[in-house]
């Protein structure tokens, strides 16, 4: 929860560092998004490095390592008092928290009873936004408590510093350490293999349901952290709240979808794979046939809660006055947050078991480097060039580009294992002389058989 109350703290603030008095920095539209991305360049690029190193070192003490990194970050964003040291201590934040949010979900996946995987991770998942929307209102509150915007982030490492302890002194289950069986031979000697981080990319980019799940996630974290970096700013802006009103406008939003909205989501999902669950249990159906399942059971519901919200957004920033822009946009990420827990269990079903911490470090990879790595800067700078109505107009019109790759991962999921064979199946038919040729030879191979004494 505190790494994203982070992450919510420069968004509350945002308005304060554009400002030239009272310990702004006087930055512009572009420099304040700088400020988003240069974190989430961090964040993408640790993460499949803390992910591949899970294979060798328990992923709790990289938790531990990567917790110690962002603590040192955010005190020197707390002390600092220039704009490109800030940046580089954001940058730095990022990477400690790569280590936490890459391998923290196969950890909570391994570790939850039977049929309540995705209400876990979801639970989880509901800590991004609450944690940003408490952002919002801690980072504004601080600064006006303490007179300086640099509190923020002191505070965060005095609190973060027990459960770095904590982290290091605990428990560490063997089990969590996951690697790839070798032989036969070698599985009863209890014998394990590293697989190399390119060797597990390219298993993962072969497979076509990941692929798109992961496009998919990207766009749907543009239009999420495009607005969760700029929302409070853009209803400080577009309407004339006041920078404490537009935090706590748009924190109770964020607040209420990402508790209420996940929760409704992974509840709905568990219910509908509530009956494979069963079959599992009984011996009818595999470990793996059951995970295969839940990946398309998901991704369809990811397809018509994304969809919905998608309109929805669309509808508040093309109408873009104040009370209806505020009512739809928070309709909108109702039905967007019940994605949430749903996303994360199709990304971690839809790949082997050994791979699972490699799979959520490359998502993240895909989410961010096409998501909320470019999306403040990019929605900047279309604030600043366009407009604020069009700039958010784009930002949510982006959930269509999410709604049509997970359309396409749902239907991948559909035929696992088998790559691309639904384009076949959907689009590919035969024509009359394949089908006189394909019939032709069926009957040349009976005749064969029977010759052959097999019919």
């Amino acid at each position: 929860m505190i790494i994203y109350v982070d992450r919510g703290v420069v968004s509350g603030i945002l308005s304060i560092l554009k400002e030239s008095k009272d310990g702004g920095l006087n930055l512009n539209d572009l420099e304040a998004g700088v400020l988003g991305s240069i974190f989430m360049l961090g964040y993408m690029v640790a993460s499949p490095i803390f992910a591949n190193s899970a294979q060798k070192v328990h992923p709790i003490s990289l938790m531990a390592i990567g917790l110690m990194i962002w603590s040192g970050a955010v005190i020197v964003a707390g002390t600092t008092g220039e704009y490109y040291s800030l940046t580089v201590a954001r940058a730095f934040t990022g990477v400690g928290e790569a280590s936490f949010v890459s391998l923290a979900p196969p950890v909570i996946l391994d570790s939850s009873p039977p049929g309540k995987s995705t209400t876990w991770l979801s639970m989880f998942y509901a800590c991004v936004p609450v944690g940003y929307a408490i952002g919002f209102v801690y980072g504004d509150a601080v600064t006006s408590a303490m007179g300086d915007w640099r509190w923020a982030f002191v505070f965060e490492a005095i609190v973060m510093a027990p459960l770095i302890v904590i982290a290091w002194i605990m428990y560490k289950d063997p089990s969590l350490v996951k690697t790839k069986e070798n032989s036969e031979e070698q599985l009863i000697e209890g014998e394990k293999q590293y697989v190399s981080l390119s060797e597990q990319i390219v298993t993962l980019l072969k497979n076509p349901t990941f692929v798109f799940l992961s496009l998919g996630y990207g766009a749907y974290t543009f239009t999420i952290g495009g607005l969760a970096f700029w929302g409070p700013d853009f209803i400080h802006e577009q309407y004339g709240f006041s920078n404490a009103s537009s935090t706590v406008i748009m924190g109770a939003i964020t607040i209420f979808s990402g508790v209420v909205a996940t929760l409704i989501g992974a509840t709905v999902a568990d219910k509908i794979v509530k009956p494979y669950q069963t079959q599992f249990d009984q011996g009818i159906i595999t470990k793996r046939e059951l995970e295969t399942t839940k990946t398309e059971k998901e991704c369809l519901l990811l397809v018509i809660v994304t969809f919905i919200g998608s309109l929805l957004g669309l509808a508040g920033a093309i109408i873009s006055t104040k009370v209806p822009f505020i009512i739809l946009i928070g309709l909108s990420e109702f039905s967007i947050f019940m994605g949430t827990g749903p996303v994360g269990i199709a990304l971690m079903n839809c790949v082997t078991e050994e791979n699972r911490g490699q799979a959520n470090a490359i998502a993240i990879f895909v989410m961010h480097l096409t998501g909320d790595f470019p999306s403040p800067f990019v929605i900047g700078a279309l604030f600043g060039t366009i407009g604020r109505t069009d700039g958010m107009i784009f930002c949510m019109g982006w959930l269509l580009f999410c709604v049509t790759f997970w359309a396409i991962a749902w239907n991948c999921s559909r035929f696992p294992g088998e790559t691309f064979k639904f384009v076949v199946k959907n689009f590919c038919k035969p024509t009359s002389k394949r089908v006189k040729y394909e019939t032709r030879n069926s009957e040349k191979s009976e005749d064969t058989e029977y010759s052959n004494g097999k019919l």
